[in-house]
């Protein structure tokens, strides 16, 4: 016993000694000081060092950044290009595209709309839109307050918000969906209902979302450059392309438009940001004149929802972030093209906005905020205190967690298991390892990030086993554990071990028939049949994989159009004639066998073969790769 408690003392030294050794190198890349005012300057002299090294190590097309403090813009400025293939230069009145910041402004009407007393936050949305398409099997309501905190529990769909349509209002009624949470339940960012919030507005503005923001906004803060209506190319001058990256070369396109305005459609510039900033930092005031009621802005500032107490949560209209001793209000933006972020620090009375035309900038984006908050806003991190079980009890928290934010009704689901499945790992030392991130336990349940700020916070079931986890910097996100079935090493496992029993079975199966002449499923029409079968499924996933290399090749904007090539939707009818020519094939077998027109060695052989076949079938019906599923 005692031999294991110096152990454990042991450790723990030397787990403190490794958190300040890093802490020490965090401060010395952050820069972070004690003497850097805020001032028009400093600023300068901060972003021209740190956004040139970005552009130029992270390949960047352009970035526009400003920063107010108080009821002033100290800073701002465009770097790189616009346009880089004429070399056409970013500045400050570059219009750019902001991305989901466009639900601040949505959010905002929403607001503006309950003070007016034209309508109620806990209403149910049918009350505004009876001839909106889902289905709730719950008896909780979906309420407008729900919509607003990402908590109405909504099935997501990727590819949906992609498929423009000159009347998004009817492809919105028309875009059926389930809902899989009960109501306030679990918190799961939502493009879908902030675009019903966008129709909500409509309905009871009586005119066009658009018009109402730029008659209650746009219009009285002179952001004479924004608009929700797309291209903006074709209203304004002066516009920014969106740019991505191919074969270590920027291309510059014209970013999609959103299907759904409400969403994501906004565009504007750094210098119309800084006003809406100054706005907001002087609740509602702007050039000495009441614009918004401050009763709108406290309600955009205070925790409207949080998914634990520990945890920041969501505003009506933004999202919380406490970090370097601040409580910070903030909003991303990701166009396909587009990476921008609104950061609003009200006890400091001080707003940031940056936007990048780069597809791949959002590491970038991330990154100089935070540099931004140490420089200027210098904190003492403090080193976590672990409990003193914690290396006991970081196996139980081990396993993939899937983000709530999830499809199940098309391909999508295969696209989110892809790439919003996060593994929680257990390290050797009693921490565990979460997006990118190394946290310690220090409560039950509740861990912190060792070298940073952040927390991760388990919730339990009620056996007391750990079924949910949330982040405090994705205070719009939740994950939810998942059963070893359907995590991607098994399902992913489950499809290959299929495809190489399947083409060892073929192997044999021909090999037989070529040596032998013995035909293992007692004629060559069932053996033909059900070989086709199997050779078609095997080809399919071939299939899949060069469509969308070829596509990719023959048009390489389709990496950021979001938009399904029509080969990849013709090779996914492939399944179809498979399972046909199987329930045929297997017809004409179970016929022989009656009429034992089948040698018993071969009887295993063959249900074994079919039974792959139509396991591979079902796993591709199960993700949403068959042809009914066509997206």
């Amino acid at each position: 016993m005692q031999r294991e408690k110096y152990y454990i003392q042991l450790r723990l030294f030397l787990f403190i000694i490794g958190v300040l050794l890093i802490t020490t190198q965090i401060n010395c890349l952050a820069k972070i000081s004690d003497d850097v005012d805020m001032n028009e300057q400093n600023l300068a002299s901060f972003f021209d060092e740190i956004v040139t090294k970005q552009m130029k190590e992270n390949e960047l097309a352009g970035v526009t950044i400003s920063v107010v403090k108080d009821d002033e813009i100290l800073f701002n400025k465009a770097y790189g290009y616009q346009n880089t293939e004429v070399d056409k230069v970013y500045d400050v009145d570059t219009i750019t595209r902001i991305g989901s910041i466009t639900k601040v402004f949505v959010w905002q009407s929403i607001l503006m709309l309950y003070k007016d007393g034209k309508l109620d936050l806990n209403d149910p949305i049918d009350k505004y839109i009876p001839d909106l398409s889902y289905m709730n099997p719950y008896d909780e309501p979906i309420t407008i307050r729900h919509l607003m905190t990402h908590t109405a529990g909504f099935e997501d769909e990727l590819s949906s918000i992609f498929k423009y349509n000159s009347d998004p209002n009817q492809a919105l009624l028309d875009d059926f969906r389930r809902v899989i949470y009960e109501p306030g339940d679990i918190v799961a960012y939502s493009n879908y209902g902030a675009s019903i919030g966008g129709l909500i507005v409509e309905r009871v503005s009586g005119i066009e979302l658009d018009d109402y923001i730029s008659q209650t906004i746009f219009e009285p803060l002179n952001m004479d450059r924004s608009t929700l209506r797309e291209q903006a190319r074709s209203h304004f001058d002066n516009v920014s392309y969106g740019h991505f990256k191919y074969r270590n070369e920027l291309h510059k396109i014209e970013d999609p438009p959103a299907c759904y305005p409400a969403s994501g459609a906004m565009s504007t510039t750094s210098k119309n940001m800084a006003n809406y900033m100054i706005m907001h930092l002087n609740g509602g005031r702007f050039n000495g004149q009441q614009i918004i009621k401050r009763e709108v802005i406290n309600l955009m500032h205070e925790t409207a929802y949080a998914s634990h107490d520990e945890l920041a949560g969501l505003t009506l209209g933004m999202m919380e972030w406490k970090r370097n001793d601040l409580e910070i209000l903030w909003h991303s933006g990701g166009n396909a093209t587009f990476k921008s972020m609104i950061l609003l620090i009200p006890q400091e009375k001080v707003g940031l906005f940056i936007s990048y035309n780069t597809a791949h900038a959002e590491k970038s984006r991330d990154e100089l905020r935070g540099v931004f908050l140490d420089t200027f806003f210098p904190y003492d991190l403090k080193i976590p205190t672990p409990i003193d079980n914690y290396h006991t009890r970081a196996k139980g928290f081990e396993g993939y967690y899937k983000e709530a934010r999830v499809s199940y009704s098309n391909s999508d689901k295969l696209l989110y298991l892809a790439s919003r499945s996060k593994k929680v790992t257990a390290n050797k030392d009693g921490t565990l390892s979460f997006r990118g991130a190394i946290y310690i336990e220090v409560q039950p349940n509740i861990f912190r990030e060792v070298g940073g700020q952040g927390k991760l916070i388990f919730e339990e079931d009620n056996k007391g086993k750990p079924y949910r986890a949330y982040q405090d910097d994705e205070p719009h996100e939740a994950y939810i554990k998942m059963s070893i079935f359907e995590t991607p090493p098994v399902v992913g496992g489950t499809l290959i071990l299929l495809l190489v029993l399947n083409m060892v079975f073929i192997t044999r199966v021909i090999y037989r028939k070529r040596k032998n002449k013995v035909c293992i499923y007692g004629n060559k029409v069932a053996n033909k049949l059900i070989i086709s079968s199997g050779i078609l499924l095997f080809v399919f996933i071939c299939l899949i994989i060069c469509s969308l290399a070829i596509s990719v090749l023959c048009n390489p904007e389709i990496l950021v159009q979001a938009k399904i090539p029509l080969t990849f939707k013709l090779t996914l009818m492939i399944p179809v004639i498979a399972l046909s020519l199987l329930f045929i094939g297997m017809v004409k077998y179970i016929s022989n066998i009656l009429k034992g027109n089948i040698m018993k060695v071969n009887l295993f052989y063959g249900i074994s073969h079919c039974l792959v076949i139509s396991g591979i079938i079902i796993w591709l019906i199960y993700m949403k790769l068959f042809g009914v599923y066509i997206i």
